[in-house]
């Protein structure tokens, strides 16, 4: 269980990952149309945390997600893929359906 005693406290270090952070970020980016965050694109290339004072003056800590790190995150996964596939002798558009998704239906009549 690492630094957490209890499976409650497991499951909020859980929700807290960079993947689970990732996730809520893009989702809040996507489908609630949301600005991206605060990075400021001086700190340099790994997440960090910013202060932040909002208009009442109340002081919080914010996640910063730097432009590069993305870069640098989706350059790190194609090599990954790119290692795999040819590990594995594999065709990528084996795995791709092309084509629309939407499936033709008969009408009846």
């Amino acid at each position: 269980m690492g630094f957490a005693t209890t499976p409650e406290e497991q499951r909020q270090v859980d929700r807290h990952t960079h993947l689970n952070l990732l996730w809520v970020y893009r989702n809040n980016l996507v489908h609630e149309f949301r600005e991206p965050g605060y990075d400021m694109g001086v700190i340099g290339d790994e997440p960090y945390y910013i202060g932040m004072e909002d208009e009442q003056g109340i002081s919080r800590w914010e996640l910063a997600y730097p432009t590069t790190f993305f870069a640098a995150l989706a350059e790190r996964a194609l090599a990954n893929l790119t290692k795999q596939l040819d590990g594995k002798d594999l065709d990528p558009y084996a795995f791709y359906e092309f084509g629309s998704v939407w499936k033709r239906i008969a009408l009846k009549g």
